[in-house]
Formats: C-alpha cells, sequence, structure tokens
C-alpha cells in the first residue's frame, strides 16, 4: 500500500506540480486547497503519514496548520514539510517542532521527495507513528 500524504497549498498550479511529483514517485496523495480543509481531512478522513504545506494558504495559514497538528494528540508525531520561500525559512524550524522539514520553493523534485522520504524513515525508526 502506499504511503499517504495530505497536500495542503492554495496555489492550484503549485499544489497540482507537487501532487504529481510524490505520485510519480509512489505516494497516495490527497489535496486539501486551504488549511481549514486541510485540518479537517486530518482530523476527519483516512490516516495520513505525512503533510505537505505550502507556506502560503488560505482560511489557515501552512505555519498555524502546523501549530494545531502539534497540538492533537492524534497527530503530534505527523512529519510535516513546509514548502516555503527561501526569504522566509530563516527561523521557522523553531516555530514547529519535530519532525518537519522546510524546502525551499525552488527545490528540484528529487530534494522534495527526499525530504518526505528522509522524514519517513527517521519516524518508522524511532516507532513513532500516528493514531
Amino acid at each position: 500500500m502506499n504511503t499517504k500524504i495530505l497536500l495542503a497549498g492554495s496555489l492550484f498550479t503549485l499544489r497540482s506540480h507537487i501532487h504529481y511529483l510524490f505520485e510519480d514517485a509512489g505516494y497516495g496523495v490527497l489535496r486539501a486547497g486551504d488549511g481549514l480543509d486541510a485540518l479537517a481531512q486530518l482530523v476527519e478522513g483516512p490516516e495520513v503519514e505525512l503533510l505537505v504545506v505550502t507556506e502560503e494558504l488560505s482560511k489557515l495559514s501552512g505555519l498555524e496548520l502546523a501549530y494545531e497538528v502539534r497540538r492533537s494528540s492524534r497527530l503530534c508525531y505527523l512529519p510535516i514539510i513546509v514548502v516555503a520561500a527561501a526569504e522566509n525559512m530563516e527561523g521557522m524550524a523553531d516555530l514547529i517542532s519535530p519532525p518537519v522539514a522546510l524546502v525551499a520553493l525552488h527545490a528540484t523534485a528529487e530534494q522534495l521527495v527526499a525530504a518526505a522520504g528522509q522524514l519517513l524513515t527517521r519516524i518508522s525508526s524511532t516507532g513513532r507513528g500516528i493514531g
């Protein structure tokens, strides 16, 4: 069974591009167009193993979404990748508790998929999962 990823991003073209990158890498990808939709899918929907969020989200920003995930006893260990503009990444790692990866918007497909693989490997090796 494919690892399920929830991809949350307001910009349709960016969300579509990232969706296909992960799908081509063998991941199952669910999409959310805003932060509130993403949070609802995490709480009510099928279990996902990784949250990929763009910094710019409507209704709930990417950082606010990450904060809400970390506050949830069920979701707090969910790995998160935040895709952000390089100039906005400084200090972000201090705002989101691990496991988290920050990936620049200009990153290559290989870098983004590699960041996901590293986070998922780290989670599986520590035995922490969600649920």
